[in-house]
Formats: structure tokens, C-alpha cells, sequence
């Protein structure tokens, strides 16, 4: 069997970092500004489900942004999107459970019950932010 090689698609995601720092709404909650197609991970779910946790996922992804509750990757197109969601998927990290995707003009595009979007601009063009919801309550086991 061949060798393994890691997910490392970086090159065009490098220029479009400084737009995904975290910051501070007036409610306290942290949101994450997204752009062009933006993967939202429950940080718990790579702490618990990601092989090596969160250090082996910052090392592989130096990219991604994240806060306390959050972590997010930018991709540029829908093929990249969907190779990257496959990879999350051997790890048990599922659309809907795990992780959303936010898309910069319409805003969610996969929901998931821990993340919600909100549009902080009116007009054109949106600004579509993703913020965790504290109010979510995984219950005793998340599968």
C-alpha cells in the first residue's frame, strides 16, 4: 500500500489570512468574517476526533484561523471545498455535526446546530460573520 500523504493545499490560501482574524462582538461571543468559502470546525470535535488533536490539525493547516470555540479554512473553489470535506470526513468530522461552510455573498451554506451566521453590513456586499452559539447544548455525547 502507497504512503499516506497529508492535505496540504496552502499556496492560495496564504494571501487571504489577514481577513480571518477572530475578534470580539459586543455580546462577547467571537465571530470569524467569511470569505469565499469558509470551513467552520467545533474546535471540540478536532480536540476529540482529529488524530494527533488540535496541535497535529495546526500543524497540518498553519492557515486556519481560530478562536476559542472555532476553526476556520478558506478555499476558492468548490472542488477544493469538497476534496478538503472528504479528508475531514476520515476523521469522523461530519457536515451538520462537526463543521458548517459559509459562503461570502449568501452566507451559510451547510448548517450545523453549533454555528450560526449573521450578516453585519446591509447593502452590497455582505458581510457574512460566523459566530459559535452559546446557547448549544451537545447533550451528554456528541456521535
Amino acid at each position: 500500500m502507497g504512503k499516506v500523504i497529508p492535505f496540504r493545499r496552502r499556496s492560495h490560501i496564504t494571501c487571504l489570512t489577514p481577513w480571518l482574524q477572530a475578534k470580539s462582538d459586543e455580546s462577547g461571543d467571537q465571530e470569524i468574517p467569511i470569505s469565499s468559502f469558509t470551513v467552520l470546525v467545533l474546535v471540540d470535535s478536532i480536540a476529540s476526533k482529529y488524530a494527533g488533536g488540535l496541535a497535529r490539525f495546526d500543524r497540518q493547516h498553519p492557515w486556519a484561523r481560530r478562536n476559542s470555540n472555532l476553526c476556520a479554512l478558506i478555499f476558492m473553489s468548490g472542488g477544493e471545498l469538497n476534496e478538503y470535506l472528504g479528508e475531514m470526513r476520515r476523521f469522523d468530522l461530519a457536515l451538520g455535526r462537526d463543521l458548517a461552510v459559509g459562503e461570502a455573498m449568501y452566507g451559510e451554506w451547510e448548517a450545523c446546530p453549533a454555528i450560526r451566521f449573521e450578516n453585519r453590513r446591509d447593502g452590497f456586499p455582505p458581510a457574512w460573520v460566523a459566530i459559535y452559539d452559546t446557547s448549544y447544548d451537545p447533550g451528554p455525547q456528541r456521535a
